[in-house]
């Protein structure tokens, strides 16, 4: 993953740098990455994601 300026909100707990989602197979596709980057939520194509974040 590449490195990123971070974000001012912070969508994931201290301890927790990044979020992979992926499937449940032998060989596994990621289907969405969560950081605190400025693109907090990646997708690959194909897939959605709905989160709803918090204010801060």
């Amino acid at each position: 993953m590449d490195k990123e300026e971070k974000n001012s909100n912070i969508y994931l707990l201290p301890d927790v740098e990044y979020l992979v989602i992926e499937t449940d197979e032998e060989k596994p596709v990621t289907i969405a990455i969560i950081d605190n980057s400025n693109q907090p939520v990646k997708l690959s194509d194909g897939y959605r994601l709905r989160a709803k974040f918090k204010e801060r």
